[in-house]
């Protein structure tokens, strides 16, 4: 009874009261999961109990004993069984992953089925204290934030579809205690023989670390606690001025974030705050640094020079006095290259749904040509009968209008300090191989930059093309 209301203590500290629901217990038959099953079965508060389990078939006829095992008790007590067996090692070759993350995420999206087919309110998973202790220090050698030495958390949602939480509630729990808890109950579990090989480091670091750190101190593992939940505390807080920061600091200008140095160099610790808020970026702490390092020597930078930062979803645009943060899925890295028929009478509009490319030309006179709006126009009998739209290209050269000579495009978008990140959206179109437009086409909407001379109206011109 004394650990029973020690864990019903520490899930309601934790925000998860377990009375009146039902939970999902992840269970693969070892003495964690087995004494978390025996004691959440004891508490009747709570409503409905299941039991879930994988077979990953790693360890031959012994996961398939497993998986009969944790059936025959489940059967025994009248509780709800759910299983699922996987070949473990061939899908990990199939999606190129190590066995254990594929393990994990085959496991994680089982519990998600599940939890949603059967309507559980959590899922609860057998990690203790000793667990927490060896994930801190498994970090903490590898190199971590504050995320990665406060432990595991209680409580956390990591479903993709689902909001049913996760929850450890053994998390106050040491290995020893639950090894004592199954022996005076007289409860049976399975032994998993690759618990005592010391080639995986976490077991490197129960066999070897943690015993010779309790020469230290004999409650190592119940300090940590309190230290883990101290850090917990320092993370919520960190987490609150990342969130200030994305509230007060960042700007939305199209599709993209918008920083401004000025406000970055106001912060206390901008490092701390800049690379917890780019770690869900997808950047790397070492990524941050450098990032944060020539934001201090930016006075030696000049105006326009821009350094890119790239991550696997996003590109952060660094310059003197701004950045620009982008999501890669709104850049259209594509070459596709689209004719454009101008034999028509009044009106042609040319879309293509896939790449969101609008772009409309319309005959008009020139004399209702209004040069305050922002469209432009062309000399109709100028151009060819197909033109060709497509991405500006490195090299890409044109007579920009009011010029004799010709221009590189990139300097041009230099010129009119156009931002790295906006440049992928730059399109030019041509008539025989010669640039007579150059625009930004974003959402569906095109804007034009500038035309080309050899295409501009005069006196003479009798038809114009009004590009927009």
């Amino acid at each position: 009874m004394k650990i029973q209301k020690k864990i019903q203590s520490f899930c309601k500290e934790n925000q998860f009261d377990l009375a009146n629901k039902s939970i999902l217990v992840a269970t693969s038959g070892g003495v964690d999961s087995m004494i978390l099953i025996d004691i959440l079965s004891k508490i009747d508060s709570i409503k409905k109990i299941g039991i879930a389990h994988c077979n990953f078939s790693l360890r031959g006829e012994e996961s398939n004993q497993d998986e009969e095992f944790v059936k025959k008790y489940a059967n025994q007590n009248n509780i709800s069984f759910h299983s699922i067996k996987f070949n473990t090692k061939q899908l990990a070759e199939e999606r190129q992953k190590s066995i254990q993350l594929i393990a994990r995420e085959l496991r994680y999206d089982f519990f998600e089925e599940i939890s949603q087919q059967y309507h559980y309110d959590f899922v609860a998973t057998a990690h203790h204290l000793s667990d927490s202790l060896e994930t801190s220090i498994y970090h903490l050698t590898k190199g971590t934030g504050i995320a990665g030495i406060r432990g595991i958390l209680p409580k956390r949602k990591i479903f993709k579809k689902s909001q049913t939480p996760i929850i450890r509630p053994l998390l106050c729990l040491t290995k020893e205690e639950i090894r004592n808890y199954a022996i005076q109950n007289g409860l049976k579990w399975r032994e998993d023989a690759s618990n005592q090989t010391e080639k995986y480091k976490r077991n490197f670091i129960r066999h070897q670390i943690i015993p010779r750190l309790k020469e230290i101190n004999p409650d190592t593992e119940k300090t940590f606690l309190d230290t883990s939940q101290r850090l917990r505390s320092m993370e919520n807080l960190l987490q609150f001025h990342v969130n200030q920061f994305e509230k007060t600091i960042l700007m939305q200008e199209d599709k993209s974030n918008l920083i401004q140095v000025s406000e970055i160099k106001k912060l206390i610790e901008p490092l701390l705050i800049i690379s917890d808020f780019l770690k869900k970026k997808g950047f790397t702490y070492k990524q941050a640094k450098q990032i944060i390092e020539q934001l201090e020597n930016s006075d030696q930078k000049e105006e326009n020079e821009t350094k890119n930062f790239i991550s696997k979803s996003h590109i952060l645009y660094t310059s003197k006095n701004e950045w620009i943060l982008v999501s890669q899925k709104k850049i259209i890295n594509d070459d596709k290259e689209f004719l454009i028929d101008i034999n028509f009478n009044e009106k042609c509009i040319f879309q293509n749904e896939e790449n969101k490319i609008k772009l409309t030309l319309k005959k008009c006179n020139p004399k209702e040509v209004d040069f305050k709006s922002e469209a432009m126009y062309l000399d109709f009998d100028k151009l060819d009968s197909s033109l060709l739209l497509r991405k500006w290209k490195n090299g890409d050269k044109f007579i920009p209008l009011g010029m004799k000579n010709k221009k590189n495009v990139g300097d041009f978008l230099t010129d009119l300090k156009i931002p790295i990140y906006q440049r992928s959206f730059v399109y030019v179109l041509l008539s025989k191989n010669e640039i007579s437009w150059v625009g930004i086409i974003e959402q569906n909407k095109a804007k034009g930059l500038r035309i080309g001379n050899n295409f501009k109206l005069n006196k003479f011109t009798k038809n114009a093309v009004k590009v927009d």
